[in-house]
């Protein structure tokens, strides 16, 4: 499966204003301590809204506003809506409708009970659920923990949240410290790109709401050397819809004084006749399958990243090797079906057709997997064997495939 991108990127029109300063967060404390769960590359933070409806919020740093999907929840609540805006998704072209929605009660766990303004979406497009295989219903946006030190450790899957004034940056033994950029309460860094013969510097958006690795920014006049083997095809989705764009692999890309090798690149593709220039302030992201590799530190006041390699940074960058793009429904989202297949690729060969319903791996019923151990084994050693049996509009069809390498030289069009 192609890995999808389940980030939300915000525009407001006109801007929100009078957001709590974060320290009510603390309740008085000098550290607090939030668990999440990490899913398919997410960071999930179980929250009471409304203090009543619990719900599942990604947590998300690319974002400077919380965000509810579904409205219908919040209208079941009966909160009152104090107008509509139009917002942009993360394809950075299209847009729709939410509402805000102001001093809605937010618990999460035992030690935070706080107030905060939540964008209600008119209409979800996202449909997360099948992407991810479990069930979400919004993100946390950054501004929730406004003018905090956020501690993330990704193998222990706890987030700590500090007071600024309190804190002591030479207690991160092991760190290195990077300066970063506040813009919008959302941390840039500036990182630099290299093919061999040439590199870049590049603005990055740290996402922590992007289960894609790296995504570069590109427009067709661009003075952008692509890699020479790439996948054209939908990169993920965003609140505008489907992002378009190219995934191949860079030789290299320089966070502070750390290399990643062989990076799974996404190019989204940048239509500067709908969206003007200006409103772009960054050339790319770095997300989840990167920051994970870290224990990181932001420190939003004084403007200060703190990075630690943790077991996995050396870990091979994997990427899928069927050709399949496989989507989660029922109740309990472990059933699968065949959303799309690159053409030419092990599973296509197979005769592997859109909409068919997977119902075994191998010998095991597709019920005992969840969507992310599906995936990953997609994503299994090149010459592996991928056997399935599947359910084509009742009929009962068996395949099998050797898993490859998809790069591919094309052609841009």
């Amino acid at each position: 499966m192609k890995k999808l991108i389940v980030y939300v990127l915000l525009w407001l029109t006109p801007p929100l204003y009078g957001q709590y300063a974060g320290i009510d967060l603390l309740g008085g404390k000098q550290e607090i301590e939030v668990k999440f769960r990490f899913e398919n590359g997410l960071m999930i933070i179980p929250i009471r809204y409304n203090d009543f409806l619990p719900l599942n919020f990604i947590f998300d740093t690319g974002a400077e506003h919380s965000v509810l999907f579904r409205k219908d929840l919040n209208d079941i609540m009966g909160i009152p809506y104090e107008r509509r805006i139009a917002i942009r998704g993360a394809d950075l072209q299209d847009s729709m409708f939410a509402f805000i929605t102001r001093d809605v009660p937010i618990s999460i766990g035992s030690d935070i009970h706080v107030h905060r303004d939540i964008v209600v979406l008119e209409e979800d497009r996202l449909n997360i659920e099948e992407v991810t295989g479990y069930k979400i219903d919004g993100i946390i946006g950054s501004s929730f923990f406004k003018n905090l030190v956020i501690y993330i450790n990704f193998r222990k899957k706890k987030i700590k949240l500090f007071d600024p004034n309190r804190f002591n940056p030479e207690k991160l033994k092991g760190f290195d410290k990077i300066p970063i950029e506040i813009i919008s309460n959302k941390p840039y860094i500036h990182g630099i790109t290299s093919d061999g013969t040439f590199s870049k510097d590049q603005k990055l958006l740290l996402d922590s709401g992007s289960s894609l690795p790296f995504i570069l920014h590109y427009k067709k006049d661009a003075n952008l050397v692509l890699p020479e083997k790439v996948i054209t095809g939908k990169l993920g989705i965003g609140i505008g819809g489907t992002m378009v764009g190219i995934i191949g692999k860079i030789n290299r890309l320089r966070l502070g004084k750390f290399d990643f090798y062989n990076v799974i690149t996404h190019f989204q593709k940048i239509n500067h006749s709908i969206i003007d220039s200006s409103e772009i302030i960054r050339s790319g992201l770095v997300g989840t399958p990167i920051l994970s590799r870290f224990e990181i530190c932001i420190d939003y006041l004084r403007e200060d990243l703190y990075l630690k390699p943790n077991k996995d940074f050396e870990k091979e960058f994997k990427f899928d090797r069927s050709g399949l793009s496989i989507f989660a429904f029922g109740p309990n989202f472990n059933n699968f079906y065949v959303k799309n297949i690159i053409p030419g690729s092990p599973a296509d060969e197979a005769g592997i057709k859109k909409g068919d319903i997977i119902t075994k791996v191998g010998i095991w019923k597709s019920k005992w997997y969840s969507l992310e151990k599906i995936t990953n084994k997609l994503k299994g050693k090149t010459g592996e064997t991928i056997k399935l049996t599947l359910n084509r509009k009742g009929q009962k069809i068996k395949v099998q495939f050797q898993l490859r390498d998809l790069f591919t030289k094309m052609s841009l069009k």
